[in-house]
Formats: C-alpha cells, sequence, structure tokens
C-alpha cells in the first residue's frame, strides 16, 4: 500500500524533472525522496522513474499514475478546506417548505439572499400548506418551514418573520364599501360571510373566529381553504371575507380589498420553523443571512 507523502516525492520528481530538484521542492535531501519512490514502485508493482542524462523522467507506468496522483493530492489539500466550508453551513442543501402566501411575501427576498451569500447551499423549495409542512419537517422531509402561527410541538421551534394585517375583501358594490365609511367588524357581522375551513386553513379559521369573538357570530354561507378560493367565491356574491393584506394582490375587478377601522394591527403572522434539536450548519448559516437582510 502507498503513501500519500510517497505520492508527492513522486509527483515532485515527474514535474521537476529530477531528484535533486524535487529535493529542493520539498526541503528535504535525495536518499529518503529515492527511497519513497522505490517504495512506490514497490507498491504498484512496476517502475515509476528512468533516469536521464539531465535527470528523471516518467516510465509509461508512471505516465499513467501521474494524473491519479496529482487528482488524488489535489483532493486531499482541497479536504481540510471543504470540511471547514461545511462546518461554517457554506455548502450544503436546504429544503424550505413555503405556503402561498409566503411566496407574495418574504420568500423570494430569501432566494435572492441565499443566491448571493450563500452561493455553495443548494435551496430546494416545495409550496405545501402549513398543515402539511409541520408533519414533513416533524419527518424530516423539511429542513425549513414557512408557515402560519406558533408551532404547536414541542420538537419545532420558530421565529417570527412577517406580519400583516386583515383586510375585508367585498363584492363590488357591497353596502359595506360605501365611500367615506369606516368598516368596522361590528358591522362585518351583519352580513353573510365566507370562512375558513377548519380542517384546510386552521390558521386563519381561529385567527378571524378570535377577531370576530367580541362582536358576534357571522352566518357563514361557504368555506375554503385557499386565499384564491375565498376571493373567487367573495366575487361571485356569496358574501365578505375576511383575508391578509398580500392576497389582495389576487382579487379580481369585482373584488375590493379595504382596510378594517378596528381590526388588530398586523395579527396575521409568518414563521420560519424548523426542528428544535436540528443542528445543520447549511440551516443555522441561511437563517444568518436572512437574520442580516
Amino acid at each position: 500500500m502507498y503513501t500519500l507523502d510517497q505520492l508527492r516525492c513522486f509527483v515532485a520528481v515527474a514535474e521537476e524533472g529530477g531528484f535533486g530538484r524535487a529535493a529542493l521542492r520539498l526541503s528535504m535531501t535525495q536518499p529518503p525522496l529515492s527511497r519513497q519512490v522505490q517504495r512506490l514502485e514497490q507498491a504498484v508493482g512496476a517502475p515509476l522513474l528512468r533516469r536521464t542524462p539531465r535527470g528523471a523522467e516518467p516510465t509509461a507506468a508512471g505516465s499513467a499514475l501521474l494524473a491519479d496522483a496529482r487528482r488524488i493530492l489535489a483532493l486531499v489539500e482541497a479536504a481540510p478546506t471543504a470540511a471547514r466550508r461545511a462546518a461554517a453551513g457554506l455548502v450544503g442543501r436546504v429544503v424550505l417548505g413555503y405556503t402561498a402566501m409566503a411566496a407574495m411575501t418574504v420568500l423570494a427576498d430569501w432566494v435572492t439572499a441565499a443566491r448571493a451569500e450563500l452561493p455553495g447551499v443548494e435551496l430546494e423549495l416545495r409550496e405545501m400548506p402549513t398543515s402539511e409542512q409541520v408533519p414533513a419537517l416533524l419527518a424530516g422531509e423539511l429542513d425549513l418551514g414557512l408557515v402560519r402561527g406558533r408551532p404547536r410541538r414541542d420538537r419545532l421551534t420558530g421565529r417570527l418573520v412577517h406580519r400583516e394585517s386583515l383586510l375585508l375583501a367585498a363584492p363590488v358594490g357591497h353596502p359595506l364599501l360605501e365611500p367615506g365609511k369606516p368598516v368596522r367588524l361590528a358591522d362585518v357581522v351583519q352580513h353573510p360571510m365566507v370562512g375558513y375551513g377548519a380542517d384546510t386553513a386552521g390558521y386563519f379559521h381561529d385567527l378571524v373566529a378570535g377577531v370576530l369573538r367580541e362582536v358576534g357570530a357571522p352566518e357563514v354561507v361557504q368555506r375554503a381553504g385557499q386565499q384564491t378560493s375565498i376571493l373567487a367565491l367573495v366575487g361571485a356574491g356569496l358574501g365578505v371575507a375576511l383575508v391578509p393584506a398580500t392576497a389582495a394582490r389576487l382579487a379580481g375587478p369585482e373584488v375590493r380589498c379595504v382596510p378594517l377601522a378596528d381590526a388588530p394591527a398586523d395579527c396575521v403572522e409568518l414563521r420560519s420553523v424548523r426542528l428544535r434539536d436540528d443542528a445543520d450548519p447549511a440551516v443555522d448559516a441561511l437563517l444568518r443571512v436572512l437574520d442580516a437582510n
């Protein structure tokens, strides 16, 4: 079996064209250099160098070995740097889950920052509702998630990354859209509403119920799980709805989204969530970059 020292000695002699120059390059004397090359030849089972009037040159076997020897030594020299980069989170892969609304808020900035500052980290994006992201995080299928609400599992930890307010979405011409008249929650519950499904949009179902709790229970004529569906049903005239401010970008010409005079400000939250005991350096590095931006 050969050693890295033997490969270094052989490569030095082959590249320098002689034992004397190779010894100077390696800061050693010629006798131990010659012994290292001899041991390598014994391990390979063939002569690797031939002496010439000007020094030495590779044999056919030596020429065949030289390219591989250079690659081996280059990999060995690069390995510590690669290990340090991995430990610092500068290389790796992060699987990031995100909701449709997250794609319209922080996601673009996150991707831009990651590409600019962590080019060695591969970012794989998966669009998933919060209800699917949580089990995917627990199963190790996601490294990081962008979800609504606080994680309710002890194994998960999260941080707030975005806040926005709720707006009233109503069909054009609806009485609540009277110009100059502030829209209050007590007025909203007097009209049929399109609500969120408890199973398909649990976060918004609970949030809207909490916001309306003190002013009364509205008549919910239809429930849906996606903001696009909620807005489509509002546009069809089924009722009004409370939607996050970002969703207003999805409203068609038949729907208007207006502020609420007495709704809690910035009550809609988006959080980044990961496993509490996750020690992936690439995830740590990504979060540091995002915090700085």
